[in-house]
């Protein structure tokens, strides 16, 4: 997915690596629910981040997820084939319009 910085996302930065066994990501439900409709999601664990960069993933499929507890709070389970590659956009049509 391509993103410019004008675009409203929310960034999610807590999550340390994908659990090994499953290959799933765990995502609070508070934190997708109060976020907007883009999520970008970048691994806390160097050596997670190297293997799967930035990932890309939209609200909307993410709570399609099955929920489970996890500690005191929920979380969505998310497949690790669901993400997509983020691409951050350097020359976007915000900064072009601004330019004329």
């Amino acid at each position: 997915m391509r993103l410019c910085e004008h675009d409203s996302y929310t960034s999610i930065t807590k999550v340390l690596e994908p659990k090994y066994s499953t290959k799933e990501i765990l995502l609070s439900k508070e934190t997708v629910d109060g976020s907007n409709e883009h999520l970008v999601i970048r691994f806390a664990k160097e050596s997670a981040f190297k293997e799967y960069g930035w990932c890309y993933m939209p609200k909307k499929m993410v709570q399609r997820q099955r929920v489970q507890p996890n500690g005191r709070g929920y979380v969505y389970v998310v497949p690790l084939s669901k993400r997509e590659e983020f691409i951050g956009i350097k020359n976007c049509k915000h900064l072009q319009a601004s330019l004329l």
